[in-house]
């Protein structure tokens, strides 16, 4: 009778079965409104190029991504970021000698529209932004800053459902922008990693 029984019980839940596995999979896709967050650190540096003087700064960084927009198809985001690389006394190479600087902060900013390709299931994602940027230097009072130019950030990262429509994760990423600095081009590249969360 207990055998029977057992029978009975799974042969009713077999028909649910298929709807629920379906269910799992609709809660973890990625359409609809997008919005994520990085926050991180990693190491900076600018060249300038075609000046006067041979002059190169770097340092560790700490950096701040914001992406809002949403799905043009299934695992494939479109959105417009904001983001923002912040160091704090960098080092100075000028004319072949390297000095550390005091009370002095270096950073860029830039704005643009990207893309996001979620690789399913894993939920491991690409993504690439192309920025208008601007940098800026202060010290002693002093403040120095870029002209506009373009740059681009790339993105590989991987991230764990923790609900429905959230998941955190870790992402590594590098920048670069080429910024017109009046008599000189600054080239500028930064690496590093980040804690991510997205809502999608």
């Amino acid at each position: 009778m207990i055998r029977l029984a057992s029978l009975f019980a799974v042969a009713a839940l077999l028909p649910a079965l298929p709807a629920h596995a379906r269910l799992l999979d609709d809660q973890h896709e990625h359409d609809g409104f997008f919005l994520r967050f990085h926050l991180g650190g990693g190491s900076s540096e600018a060249k300038w190029k075609g000046g006067p003087t041979d002059l190169s700064m770097g340092g560790p960084a700490s950096n701040f991504s914001f992406s809002l927009g949403g799905s043009i198809a299934t695992n494939l985001i479109l959105f417009g970021e904001l983001t923002s690389v912040y160091g704090q006394n960098p080092d100075v190479i000028f004319e072949g000698e390297r000095f550390r600087t005091e009370n002095t902060t270096f950073s860029v900013a830039g704005f643009g529209p990207g893309l996001s390709y979620y690789f399913m299931p894993v939920n491991l994602y690409l993504s690439g932004s192309l920025l208008l940027m601007r940098a800026q230097t202060t010290g002693n009072g002093a403040i120095g800053e870029t002209e506009q130019g373009l740059g681009f950030k790339v993105a590989l990262g991987k991230e764990w459902w923790v609900s429905r429509d959230w998941g955190l994760g870790i992402a590594g990423f590098g920048t670069f922008a080429n910024l017109p600095d009046h008599d000189a081009d600054m080239s500028w590249t930064n690496f590093g990693l980040a804690f991510t969360a997205t809502y999608n």
